[in-house]
């Protein structure tokens, strides 16, 4: 088993990875409904 700190550090890399992706889509989402308009 790997220690508690490691797997800590790996959960919150992928959060942050999930957050930037979903911030990223939302900006895209964003653009593209200026352009329709």
């Amino acid at each position: 088993m790997r220690t508690p700190h490691v797997a800590l550090k790996i959960k919150k890399a992928h959060l942050g990875l999930v957050i930037l992706q979903n911030l990223a889509y939302a900006f895209l989402v964003r653009l593209g409904d200026c352009n329709e308009e």
